[in-house]
């Protein structure tokens, strides 16, 4: 369980999906390309394969914790 004080520190942010594709040898992972506010990218691993394609994703909003 997490308090509250340690809660507030947490950032979420909002990210537009530039790129998405599957991780080798995986059936539920995804290598995510994530443009966050300014025009800088983040690379995340999501582990929702099993329940969304690749090709769902781009274009689309994502919450990401930072």
């Amino acid at each position: 369980m997490i308090i509250y004080d340690e809660f507030k520190k947490i950032e979420l942010k909002i990210g537009d999906v530039k790129e998405a594709s599957r991780v080798e040898g995986s059936e539920k992972l995804l290598k995510l390309a994530i443009e966050v506010g300014e025009p800088s990218s983040r690379q995340i691993i999501a582990g929702i394969g099993k329940v969304y394609e690749p090709e769902m994703l781009v274009g689309k909003q994502i919450v990401i914790v930072a």
